[in-house]
């Protein structure tokens, strides 16, 4: 953000692409952008065959922001833009594609329980034997029955599945490094 030569910044990851629609709702209020401190987004994920309309949908991102109102904030792997004033929604979808592969994404689940759990660790929070079950049946019940994964098809089950063993194993490697410390 410190190397910009705007105030107003547009940040997309790699594997991101806007909608013509989106894309539309940007230029639409390009001349406008003062009215928020910040504009949200709706990602909308492409995951191995097909995208997900409900498990990981609308998952709404902060992307068009005046980097001297907003800052960079979140827990490590999810680090997002955090604003404090206005922020409005524009219609259309960024395209995440996410992964391509069920391999891919359970590499990925693997590196990021490892940062999740270092965090949870360096903040001290409180972890028992209960915590992977509770987060990780949680996790699964709310994407796949509460945000309606099941409509997404089998790709909504492997995603509530995978997402629940996340939340299980991010838990449980923390216990694990705790314990593994205690002993020495």
């Amino acid at each position: 953000m410190s190397k910009a030569s705007n105030d107003w910044i547009i940040s997309l990851d790699c594997d991101e692409r806007l909608t013509p629609e989106l894309a539309v709702s940007i230029l639409k209020v390009k001349n406008k952008l003062e009215q928020a401190d910040a504009y949200r987004m709706a990602r909308k994920t492409f995951y191995v065959y097909r995208w997900l309309n409900h498990c990981w949908y609308p998952d709404f991102k902060v992307r068009l922001f005046n980097r001297n109102t907003a800052k960079w904030g979140g827990v490590n792997p999810h680090d997002r833009v955090e604003t404090q004033g206005n922020n409005i929604v524009l219609s259309g979808d960024i395209q995440h594609y996410s992964f391509n592969s069920l391999s891919e994404h359970l590499r990925t689940l693997d590196n990021f329980t490892e940062i999740g759990a270092r965090e949870i660790i360096k903040r001290n929070k409180p972890v028992s034997v209960v915590s992977p079950w509770t987060h990780g049946l949680w996790t699964f019940l709310r994407l796949y029955i509460i945000k309606r994964g099941f409509l997404d098809g089998y790709a909504g089950l492997v995603v509530s599945v995978l997402s629940g063993m996340h939340a299980f194993m991010k838990y449980n490697k923390v216990l694990f490094f705790r314990w593994k410390n205690k002993s020495g």
